[in-house]
């Protein structure tokens, strides 16, 4: 849609709200997906293992707590490309502290971050950037964390681009 720009909060609340979102630094480009994946949170669906790992209470789950580290950690990939740079982790770090981008945590039995999910929050909106997991199941469980709390907060429409 667009080249240019920034990561500030005002241009990524301007972009979200209109159904636009970066993809790239350098030159940064905006991008608007037709169609969009979405979830209806009333009818996602867990696999057996994952509903098992959260009945066995194997992970401590946050809200928030290190969002930073979270978008940091989904930037690691196995052959090193990622769309996930220093200008998306400082502006969406930005728009986490203006409440609109948010984190949820997945910590092992050793206090050890092994898993989580980030992305953005707009009226009853939530656009889901990225997801992570350094052990099995670690960021579905995450992610499974996020669609109970959206569900509970009144949202009806998970966002994946």
């Amino acid at each position: 849609m667009a080249v240019g720009g920034d990561f500030s909060p005002e241009r990524l609340l301007y972009a979200y709200s209109h159904g636009i979102f970066p993809w790239s630094e350098n030159p940064i480009r905006w991008y608007s997906v037709d169609p969009r994946a979405i979830f209806d949170l009333s009818s996602v669906h867990f696999s057996k293992t994952v509903q098992r790992k959260i009945r066995q209470e194997r992970y401590k789950i946050s809200i928030n707590f290190c969002f930073e580290d979270v978008v940091r950690a989904c930037s690691l990939r196995p052959n090193g490309e990622t769309w996930i740079t220093e200008g998306f982790v400082d502006g969406y770090s930005e728009f986490h502290k203006a409440g609109y981008a948010h984190s949820i945590e997945a910590w092992s039995q050793k206090g050890e971050l092994v898993g989580g999910v980030y992305g953005v929050a707009i009226g009853k909106l939530f656009a889901g950037e990225s997801m992570f997991a350094f052990e099995s199941d670690a960021g579905k469980i995450a992610l499974y964390y996020l669609f109970h709390l959206l569900r509970e907060h009144g949202f009806q429409i998970f966002d994946t681009q």
